[in-house]
């Protein structure tokens, strides 16, 4: 079930985005990992976020801007089970966003979007926070 996350508690959606990152962002150094921990609840304020719930417990979101979806994470124990697509179903049909970027060495996000239909439209060779990790920006035409 996804809905819109009222709760002004963060916790269980950044403990979703933790397990998430220690499990996919295997390039991701230790101090900017820790970094970016510390700065997430502040990025979060700044999006609207949206939840898939499994049994009352948070098993993905997805934050949004008016632009564009800004990030989506899935608790590893839910990866391959459909919570990822129906989030990302949900930013397409229902909120109507159409663009995502991507850390270029997050390959399975890379080719989950591909799957999509997204295409990369552009490189960063830093991120959003300062990091010297590329950044593949995408859109679904």
């Amino acid at each position: 079930m996804i809905s819109c996350y009222t709760n002004s508690n963060l916790q269980p959606i950044l403990s979703v985005w933790e397990r998430s990152v220690k499990h996919t962002h295997h390039f991701l150094r230790e101090e900017d990992f820790n970094r970016l921990k510390y700065i997430l609840p502040s990025i979060m304020k700044q999006v609207t976020l949206y939840t898939f719930t499994v049994d009352n417990q948070v098993a993905g979101f997805l934050g949004v801007s008016t632009e564009e979806i800004e990030m989506l994470f899935v608790d590893p124990l839910y990866i391959g089970k459909g919570v990822g697509k129906a989030l990302l179903l949900f930013a397409l049909n229902q909120l109507k966003l159409t663009q995502v970027s991507v850390n270029e060495e997050n390959t399975k996000a890379l080719d989950f979007y591909k799957h999509f239909g997204f295409n990369i439209t552009n490189r960063s060779l830093i991120d959003g926070f300062g990091f010297k990790y590329p950044i593949l920006h995408l859109k679904k035409e």
